[in-house]
């Protein structure tokens, strides 16, 4: 493979904040992106939604620019195109401008953290929204679906929880539930700052420094890992129907998985791919291109602390959503039997290389990969690294990974739809 055009080098302020700059590409824009190791999963059950919530109200004013109109204005008045997001795991900020406006975006991204401006008014406002943004995701049914099938997954755990929370708990969050989750999860220590552009290391640092030096250290709270569910182990409940008319079922068909950093989350990533990434995949040729009886079709594998899920999701004809549940069943007990072959496993593996690299093309896929590896504690692997070894991987390893968790008690099927279907 083509050695890397860029250079990764991570440093650490006084405060302890680190740094990752990727630098030695050339390109006209500066991605900044800041990461806090928060999300919705370290929030207590009656105030779920309280990250979420916070990462909302950031772009509702600031110190310099004391209202959301005259934040947005100063935003796209650099050119700059700006986002936040928040996981399971972490919350992240992030702005893209051209590379001249380098040091007025740090600027303002450092003053919307370190001083925003919390007033009752957008408070209110602000969850007016939210609200409504739970309630268009829940007349969805392909989202419904999803929501459940984590809650029933992950009976009694954080993770089974909506990372936006419920119209209940939104109830339950005050000003002063954000302003307590703000102070005591985003300090230097459990955050990371990425630049990613064509600036020197001593200009980067220094604006760094310049406009984080307010952040104040403190000492790190160790975060409660759930261990609710300790090991795979059978699950409590193995269907979910939701009865509710709808133009076809939505089906959700997948069970607990490996943690992060197992030594089969690779394979058993590649095996997903194998089954449900593009339109090679086995059941995107059999239940779209065969069958007929379905028009999307998509699948995970997400990893956390200490457990993770695999999924596969389909919208099925009314009438074949049977044949269409029966037909993802046996996928998944194909790859634990080992019942595929070398070229859809070649497939698979180079169609998720080809998805590794259209993820780091721009300085702002470059600042997610590898922020969000720093902020996880996972390995830190470059995408070369880590293409490298999902080119090794063998048949066998897919198989043992897939048969470690694919067994009756270990399955979910979760469908919204009005019409029964026997399991």
């Amino acid at each position: 493979m083509k050695k890397s055009n860029y250079s990764v080098n991570e440093f650490e302020l006084k405060n302890n904040l680190s740094i990752t700059l990727i630098n030695g590409f050339e390109v006209q824009s500066v991605t900044i992106m800041l990461l806090v190791g928060a999300g919705s999963r370290h929030e207590s059950e009656d105030f779920s939604g309280s990250a979420h919530f916070l990462e909302h109200m950031f772009f509702k004013g600031s110190s310099m620019y004391p209202s959301s109109n005259k934040l947005a204005m100063a935003m796209e008045m650099l050119g700059g195109l700006s986002n936040a997001f928040t996981s399971y795991d972490y919350t992240g900020y992030y702005i893209k401008v051209p590379l001249k406006n380098f040091d007025k975006a740090i600027e303002l991204i450092a003053d919307i953290i370190l001083n925003p401006i919390f007033k009752l008014e957008e408070f209110e406002k602000e969850k007016g929204v939210i609200e409504e943004e739970i309630r268009m995701y829940d007349d969805l049914p392909s989202e419904k679906i999803k929501d459940e099938f984590n809650k029933t997954l992950f009976l009694d755990h954080p993770l089974g929880r909506n990372i936006a929370g419920t119209i209940q708990t939104l109830g339950n969050i005050k000003i002063e539930t954000i302003s307590g989750f703000r102070d005591e999860n985003y300090f230097p220590n459990n955050m990371r700052l990425i630049i990613a552009g064509d600036l020197t290391v001593k200009h980067a640092l220094q604006s760094a420094e310049k406009y984080f030096v307010q952040l104040k250290d403190k000492k790190t709270k160790e975060k409660q890992i759930f261990k609710s569910i300790e090991k795979i182990g059978d699950l409590s409940t193995k269907h979910l129907h939701i009865k509710k008319k709808t133009e076809q079922s939505h089906v959700v068909v997948g069970g607990i998985s490996y943690e992060r950093n197992h030594l089969l989350e690779y394979p058993m990533k590649v095996g997903m791919t194998l089954l449900s990434d593009g339109f090679g995949s086995r059941l995107f040729q059999s239940l779209r291109e065969k069958l007929g009886i379905a028009y999307y079709i998509g699948g995970g594998v997400a990893t956390y602390d200490d457990l993770g899920k695999f999924y596969i999701r389909a919208g099925i004809a009314n009438n074949s959503t049977q044949k269409g549940v029966d037909e993802i069943l046996q996928s998944f007990k194909d790859l634990s039997v080992g019942t595929f072959s070398q070229e859809e496993l070649d497939r698979a593996k180079n169609y998720h290389i080809s998805s590794i690299l259209n993820n780091i093309e721009t300085g702002e896929d470059k600042a997610g990969w590898f922020g969000i590896t720093s902020i996880l504690n996972k390995k830190h692997k470059t995408p070369e690294q880590q293409i490298k070894e999902i080119e090794l991987i063998t048949k066998e390893e897919v198989k043992q990974a897939w048969e470690g968790v694919v067994r009756d008690s270990n399955i979910l099927v979760a469908i919204i739809s009005e019409k029964d279907i026997k399991y």
